[in-house]
């Protein structure tokens, strides 16, 4: 592979989306489907208080993927420099 070429991505353990931390004591609490198919749509919760993410809960959930990617690419190819 050349200096320049790109790796492709380390791939990321399969699951579904978590809760996380959003912000200051925000949590995000992505779209879940019960056993019975019904959909609770995703929404930010501080303090009791509720915030439903009707138009965007999906692209917030795929941020949230997204850092985590980027975080345990970092981790991985820190270690391995660290080796």
């Amino acid at each position: 592979m050349s200096p320049t070429a790109v790796k492709p991505p380390l791939p990321l353990p399969l699951e579904r989306d978590r809760i996380c931390s959003a912000g200051d004591n925000w949590l995000f609490v992505p779209d879940r489907t019960n056993p019975a198919g019904d959909l609770e749509i995703g929404y930010l919760v501080k303090n009791g208080e509720r915030v439903v993410l009707t138009h965007c809960s999906r692209q917030l959930a795929e941020l949230f993927r997204i850092l985590r990617r980027l975080e345990f690419e970092f981790s991985t190819r820190l270690q391995r420099s660290e080796e």
